[in-house]
């Protein structure tokens, strides 16, 4: 076997825990080389990491917006109706993380409030970065919110998320740690164009290890799974 890509643990590894749960990604923790997560934020601007716009999903059909409550209040505490723990705010699952994997953030669009967005994750990451050293990419399928991150801070690691060629090509003049791209957009040719503009390359959202075979044949640099501890048992840390 050759080098084994690097394992990224969806939302903390969502076909194993509680997706976006201090409990997924402390048991990511054990086998993920980075973790990923998706980050939106609360009526008192606290940055809180969920993914839906709604809790609907989350809390057994019933219809809250996440922008409702505040991070306080008990409709965003109570537990989830799947798997226990409840929506945990981006400072605490950074306690957690800490240094001991790689930390991918996903930005949801929140159009209204970009600059305001951009500015509260910034100010709740940065310690993580300039004090523990820790690996941190901040990402999005948004243009415009990798374009406020650039506009508030010039060094940040930037990653695009994309599932067809437009949001590609829209990227040009972009400096990208990282393209976190969909499995069908993938081919060799595509591999070895992006490859020249340096930067990680990433798959999305593989959950069987012949697919991890496929991709990480034409060369990608990591995969993004629900299932890391799965991928990891196949795939050894290098």
């Amino acid at each position: 076997m050759g080098i084994s890509p690097q394992i990224v643990a969806h939302r903390g590894g969502a076909g194993e825990a509680a997706e976006n749960t201090l409990a997924a990604f402390s048991q990511a923790l054990l086998v993920a080389d980075w973790i990923e997560c998706d980050v939106r934020l609360s009526k008192d601007h606290i940055p809180i990491v969920v993914h839906d716009s709604s809790t609907q999903r989350l809390f057994s059909g019933e219809e809250l917006s996440v922008h409702a409550p505040s991070y306080q209040e008990p409709e965003t505490l109570r537990p989830l109706s799947k798997g226990g723990g409840s929506i945990p705010s981006l400072q605490s699952v950074l306690e957690k993380i800490d240094s001991k994997a790689g930390i991918l953030l996903e930005l949801k669009e929140e159009h209204a409030f970009i600059p305001l967005f951009v500015e509260r994750v910034l100010q709740t990451v940065t310690p993580y970065q300039e004090i523990r050293k820790t690996q941190l990419i901040m990402s999005s399928f948004s243009p415009a919110i990798l374009e406020e991150i650039r506009r508030q801070t010039p060094h940040q690691p930037l990653g695009l998320i994309a599932q067809d060629m437009e949001t590609l090509r829209a990227s040009k003049g972009f400096d990208l740690a990282l393209f976190a791209l969909s499995q069908d957009l993938v081919s060799p040719t595509l591999v070895a164009e992006l490859k020249t503009r340096g930067g990680k390359l990433w798959v999305w959202t593989i959950n069987d290890l012949p697919t991890i075979e496929k991709y990480t044949s034409m060369g990608i640099d990591g995969v993004i799974t629900d299932f890391p501890r799965l991928a990891r048992e196949h795939f050894p840390k290098n």
